[in-house]
């Protein structure tokens, strides 16, 4: 298999951890010692594709964590779409970490259901501190990096995330959640629908114009 260079592999993989809602995380289990125990969670990423969870103290996981931070989330596009799908492996550090306003704002904005879970008191936001990443698209197309090459990548700075979501026409029937360089998201009728741009905007005048255009294409 071959790895593909790193501004090949970087674009697409980030395409799908912004796509996705949920993943595989997979951390070092207490209750069967040097097994690795993984189960499906949500998780929402912040600006520098860093994923988030909001987990309970008394997840499996949690436990795991406070013991061994180490753990990897497992993120794989429809399975139904393709006899070999594409799937990112994110690498790292799980730590509890408490997000500034602007993120927790992002955070719950893709997750609103988590502001009832942090009501309770028992529920707390994770950190994926990223050391390495893996991304495989089919026979033949891989990529293999660290956080470096991951947070290369061009970023929206959150409080510009803001304005600009502000300064959007209101859509018909639906709300604006999120912006990055590579696409937007939007939720229609509770759902949430991801637009990728045809190509990528080198300023927030052409990301706002690349938003507007792709859910309205």
């Amino acid at each position: 298999m071959q790895n593909t260079p790193s501004s090949e592999w970087v674009t697409p993989a980030l395409q799908l951890l912004r796509h996705a809602r949920n993943g595989a995380l997979a951390t070092q289990s207490l209750a069967w010692p040097r097994t690795p125990y993984a189960s499906w969670l949500m998780f929402s990423s912040d600006e520098a594709g860093q994923p988030w969870f909001c987990i309970s103290g008394l997840a499996e996981h949690t436990r795991n964590l406070r013991t061994d931070a180490h753990a990897s989330l497992l993120i794989v596009e429809d399975a139904n779409t393709s006899a070999a799908p594409a799937r990112v492996t994110l690498v790292g550090t799980a730590q509890p970490a408490t997000p500034s306003p602007l993120l927790e704002a992002r955070l719950l904005r893709y997750q609103p259901e988590s502001a009832q879970y942090l009501q309770l008191g028992d529920f707390a936001w994770w950190q994926l501190q990223l050391t390495a990443v893996r991304y495989i698209a089919g026979f033949g197309r891989m990529g293999v990096g660290d956080q470096t090459q991951w947070q290369a990548a061009p970023q929206l700075a959150l409080q510009d995330e803001v304005h600009l979501l502000h300064d959007l026409p209101a859509l018909d029937g639906a709300e604006w959640v999120g912006l990055d360089f590579y696409g937007c998201d939007v939720r229609r009728q509770g759902q949430l629908h991801r637009y990728d741009f045809k190509e990528r905007p080198h300023d927030l005048a052409a990301l706002a114009a690349a938003a507007r255009q792709a859910v309205t294409a």
